[in-house]
């Protein structure tokens, strides 16, 4: 997990053989064996390794992890809606209940399927309205900021949460393993899909941090610079005041791609433009702290035109910042779409049992 965290996905390549996720991958992999030596031994293993010799078995274990990552889609969708509507923190989990309602209906359906058909066809049903709500995700809500489209993708992936969560992976294991192993078996994918539900965030928000850098630098090319001209005051001022005033500026970083922007980073679309200006305020008693009371007025006037400049351009900056936060959900939900492919694929792997 400390290897997925600290990958980025940016430069895979080079992150890898880097010392943040090397050593831990290289850990991983001689524990691996280790661990399978151990478990072999015990009468009652944590995990079955019997059930590594049924190709069956393996493929719905491996299914399993994949729908257990798949499931961690849930997590970020309600944030992605407060970035669509540019909602407030916190109220994007109001609008998830719509994928509730729709779960609610396809959960005691894909049951009553099961017996009908099998769990290999509700199982990939399932898993094809979660990829048709991700393409709508992908291609429609975050390009174009489409907030029907996001509510349509809501609707297929409550669909697809019902369908395919619980009950198909069971049967499938109680169809596949031997009557003796059956408690076992459960208990062993149970703990795949954990896994899989474990690991999903780390990969996902990494891969959607990545992003978040390239959103910082968008940002810097929207926000006013800072600048002393177009005041009145400044008129009145002597020689003396005047130099006084410009050295006071200067030892300041008022030059906005100067300052620090990295309390911006937990920012959202919502709140950027009060938190840039809460910023230039805290600026601004820096440099009252340190100038004569002659200079206030003069100060006091250039930041209150600065505020100015930036509420005419706040349209600007909050559209650049969500349309670059949803570039990163674009690329978690590309990466969550391949899961559901990878999920769909071992899906059709399983041989169904009559």
């Amino acid at each position: 997990m400390l290897a997925i965290t600290n990958i980025d996905y940016g430069n895979i390549i080079s992150s890898i053989c880097s010392i943040k996720v090397a050593p831990f991958l290289l850990i991983s992999i001689v524990l691996t064996p280790i661990i399978i030596y151990y478990e072999k031994r015990y009468s009652e293993p944590i995990i079955s390794i019997k059930l590594l010799n049924d190709r069956q078995m393996v493929i719905i274990l491996v299914l399993s992890f994949f729908v257990g990552m798949g499931i961690m889609a849930m997590a970020f969708l309600p944030q992605l809606g407060e970035n669509l509507l540019l909602l407030k923190s916190g109220q994007g989990g109001y609008l998830v209940t719509f994928l509730a309602l729709f779960s609610l209906i396809s959960s005691p359906l894909a049951g009553k399927f099961i017996d009908k058909y099998s769990a290999k066809k509700v199982l990939l049903t399932g898993i094809s309205f979660n990829i048709i709500g991700y393409v709508l995700i992908i291609f429609i809500a975050t390009p174009y900021n489409n907030i029907y489209a996001y509510f349509v993708a809501l609707g297929f992936l409550g669909l697809g949460v019902g369908s395919t969560i619980g009950a198909p992976i069971n049967y499938m294991v109680q169809n596949h393993a031997k009557p003796e192993e059956v408690v076992m078996a459960q208990s062993t994918v149970s703990l795949v899909r954990s896994v899989g539900v474990a690991i999903a965030p780390n990969l996902l928000i990494s891969i959607f941090t990545s992003k978040l850098a390239l959103a910082m630098q968008n940002l810097q090319s929207v926000i006013p610079k800072f600048t002393t001209s177009a005041t009145k005051t400044i008129e009145t001022f002597s020689s003396q005041d005047k130099e006084m005033l410009s050295k006071a500026l200067s030892n300041t970083n008022l030059d906005v791609s100067q300052i620090d922007l990295s309390p911006l980073s937990g920012s959202n679309a919502t709140n950027i433009v009060d938190n840039i200006s809460t910023i230039i305020n805290n600026t601004k008693e820096i440099v009252l702290s340190n100038t004569p009371d002659n200079v206030h007025i003069m100060i006091n006037e250039i930041f209150t035109n600065y505020q100015n400049l930036l509420i005419k351009t706040s349209d600007d900056i909050t559209k650049n910042l969500a349309t670059s936060i949803n570039s990163g959900y674009h690329n978690m939900f590309i990466a969550l779409l391949l899961i559901s492919v990878i999920a769909f694929g071992f899906t059709l792997l399983v041989k169904e049992k009559k």
